[in-house]
């Protein structure tokens, strides 16, 4: 038993040299003996020299059988596993659960499930290997279909492992109903607090956005039944959610306790830091995991370091920092020039990326798409595509980058010709199609593009693109489709995500149905609504003008402890200000403005000067601008503007007039503004000697246009326009209808 032990060491090792010396030697040999023999062969790559031993065996065991495929495995040599598999006379559940595994570590979905479907009986090993191995392969929804399969079978009970894979499928889908209902069966077992699955728990909490669920699983339990897999779990949690300072905060406690951090807790936190812009903190977090000697350091400890801070540096505009940290760090991998590249790119030194682009020793395609995404973010297309079309080496999102480049710069057209090139698609490529479309004012397109996807094989739209489809339908007002892509939607493990939520709600509300807008928002419990889901509610009664609605909406959020965002106030803004609801709206700005956590953006001034003016406090909404301490953005002159216009104010229309027109000299709805202005204020000469300018200018104003659905096909009207097949017959129609309406007017 010694030497074969020792033969066994040696192999794990790495010392089979020695080992085969001492395997030569021994007197008499077991089947134990060669069995340990060819598995240090094969973990090594010697595994010519495995099959060469497995062949010499005077007898062989169903243990030397596995031993010798698991190698074919782990070498990547799939054909002659499942010759050797094929050739086994006598097989058990572990030779089975062996080759299905080989086959899963080699990417071999397709091959895998043929074989798992073909075992005579199946553990709880079988089932679990399956199921992981498709979250692995990112198929989480066929995963959890294995998953409940697994629950209906006779006497099968899932482990850990297969209750951490099925909540890994949960994450990765967002899927918070599937997560709970996973969670409602591992509490009636004895795994309810295992570590592992505590941790998993609290990552699929937190991934489906219920961080203070996560926090509740963490805090349930004992501080002594806590162990450092669970502390880990919930800093990275904290770490997803871009919450820094409660990382920092949970890390400190933990150490208080005398639970020492491993490599995963110093790589949670490093995350964190970085994904919440705290540089500092983290250089301090990095040291300290240098002078821990019982830490050996990973290389996704520098990649974080790397990456993730020189990112963080580059989104905050630290840029000097960043080019320091670079140019004295002792060795630079494809991460650190690339990480470089994108925040030189980001913060607009296009010129210093491409000199440190050119510069870098070794590229793979990450490299090459930053330097593209860097230049379509400075607007210089030609350049982007000009490194495009250089590159030796195209991946998915090499050319979902490029497509995306043109899209942000308004080349639709450029972007579709690149799309139908495309040697294959994803999810991504055809959602940032149907997104741009979207965007881009084409819903119709963009409708067009979500029917195409549903009907090429194997896609399957993600969230993004049921979000992006119901944006396409608010903006036609189309509900019937919009009621077709809820059908599907409600097929889909997605119909209980917030962010699809809301788009459903908005979607409804913009077709005119706000009862079954509010029925959305209603339906879901009260624990399960997200912030996402009561902004687009108060958005969708901003939208129809119920101001007092939005109101009691908003309050009672604040009742259950939900804390407001950026977004919420906009849109109480918008709902008091399409209400007329002044005192409502000054008194929400103030509270807005007292609560030091939240930016104020454009939106808010602009919504603000909105309220004043639709209210006819014009002059007050000219003096808060005049206060603001900032330089006025567009849309804030803007809404002032329009203001002007409603109330026939030519003395301050002026001002918004000229700031306006400085910015966007060829912007023809100012002109028109400004002229009807005067003209409504009896100043005509003021108002023709705008238009002749205009005229002078050759600006011209985009006519009007109008849509209406009949028979599930959307008809469109353009100002002027004779375009649409029927225009003949629909214009004769009118003729008559306003001699009609002429001649009742004249008998009366």
């Amino acid at each position: 038993v010694s030497w074969n032990t020792v033969i066994a060491a040696l192999g794990q090792h790495g010392r089979m040299e020695e080992a085969r010396r001492l395997f030569d030697r021994m007197p008499q040999r077991d089947v134990i003996t060669w069995t340990a023999m060819i598995a240090g062969l094969a973990r090594n790559g010697r595994i010519d020299e495995a099959r060469e031993v497995f062949e010499r065996m005077p007898e062989r065991n169903v243990v030397s059988w596995n031993e010798m495929i698991t190698g074919y495995a782990r070498n990547m040599m799939l054909d002659e596993a499942f010759e050797l598999f094929e050739r086994m006379t006598e097989r058990d559940l572990p030779s089975w659960n062996t080759k299905i595994t080989s086959f899963i570590q080699n990417g071999e979905l397709g091959r895998a499930l043929q074989l798992f479907n073909k075992m005579p009986c199946k553990n709880v090993i079988s089932w679990t290997t399956m199921i992981t191995g498709y979250v692995k392969g990112g198929q989480s929804e066929e995963a959890l279909q294995i998953f409940r399969k697994m629950l209906a079978a006779d006497g099968m009970r899932p482990n850990v492992g297969t209750f951490v894979s099925a909540l890994g499928a949960c994450s990765d889908l967002a899927g918070l109903s599937e997560g709970q209902q996973v969670h409602q069966i591992i509490s009636k077992t004895v795994y309810h607090d295992n570590a592992f699955v505590v941790s998993a728990l609290i990552n699929m909490y937190s991934k489906c956005g219920e961080l203070g669920t996560a926090r509740k699983m963490f805090g349930d339990g004992l501080i002594s039944q806590r162990d450092l897999v669970s502390w880990n779990g919930m800093i990275a949690a904290y770490a997803h959610h871009g919450c820094g300072r409660e990382a920092i905060s949970l890390f400190n406690e933990m150490q208080s306790l005398g639970l020492k951090p491993n490599d995963v807790t110093y790589l949670c936190l490093l995350f964190a830091c970085s994904h919440s812009g705290l540089v500092n903190e983290g250089l301090k977090c990095f040291d300290e995991l240098v002078r821990d000697s019982s830490i050996q350091l990973r290389e996704d400890h520098y990649a974080c370091l790397v990456d993730l801070f020189i990112a963080a540096l580059g989104q905050h505009g630290r840029m000097e920092e960043a080019r320091r940290l670079f140019d004295r760090m002792p060795q630079r991998d494809v991460i650190t020039w690339t990480a470089m590249i994108a925040g030189l790119a980001r913060n607009g030194r296009i010129d210093e990326a491409r000199e440190v682009f050119e510069r870098m020793p070794e590229r793979n395609v990450v490299s090459w798409n930053e330097m593209i995404t860097g230049y379509a973010r400075n607007m210089m297309l030609d350049e982007a595509f000009e490194l495009f079309e250089r590159m030796t080496e195209r991946d998915l999102p090499s050319w979902n980058t490029k497509i995306t480049s043109f899209i942000q710069n308004g080349e639709l057209g450029r972007a579709l010709q690149l799309f139908n090139k495309m040697p294959c698609k994803n999810v991504i490529s055809w959602t940032t199609m149907i997104t741009g479309y979207v965007k881009g004012g084409q819903s119709e397109e963009a409708l067009q593009f979500f029917r195409k996807m549903l009907a090429a094989d194997g896609m399957r739209p993600n969230v993004g693109t049921f979000v992006s489809a119901l944006g396409a339908c608010s903006d036609l007002a189309g509900l019937s489709e919009g009621q077709q892509v809820h059908q599907i939607i409600g097929k889909t493990v997605y119909h209980d995500n917030a962010f699809v939520v809301s788009a459903l709600i908005n979607m409804y509300s913009k077709c005119g149905e706000l009862g079954t807008a509010r029925k959305m928002f209603g339906d879901g419990l009260i624990s399960q609504r997200d912030l996402v889901s009561w902004n687009g509610m108060i958005a969708a009664y901003a939208h129809h003008g119920c101001g007092r609605e939005a109101i009691s909406l908003f309050n009672e959020m604040q009742s259950l402890g939900l804390k407001p965002n950026d977004v919420t106030y906009l849109c109480l803004l918008f709902a008091c200000s399409h209400s007329s609801f002044v005192n409502e709206g000054l008194k929400c700005f103030d509270e807005l403005v007292r609560d030091s956590s939240i930016q104020l953006r454009e939106d808010h001034y602009a919504c603000l000067v909105d309220l004043c003016c639709r209210a006819g406090r014009v002059k007050e909404a000219f003096g808060f601008i005049g206060r603001l301490g900032i330089k006025p953005s567009e849309s804030v002159w803007g809404a002032l503007l329009a203001g002007c216009h409603v109330h026939r104010d030519v003395n301050i229309g002026k001002v918004p007039a000229k700031e306006l027109l400085d910015a966007q000299p060829e912007n023809a709805g100012t002109y028109l503004l400004l002229s009807n202005i005067y003209a409504s204020a009896g100043r005509w000469r003021k108002a023709t000697k705008v238009r002749l300018k205009m005229k002078d200018k050759g600006l011209k104003k985009q006519p009007d246009c109008s849509w209406v659905e009949v028979g599930n096909k959307v008809h469109v009207f353009v100002v002027r326009h004779k375009s649409h097949c029927q225009s003949k017959h629909i214009f004769s129609v009118l003729c008559d209808l306003h001699a009609h309406m002429k001649k009742t007017v004249y008998d009366q």
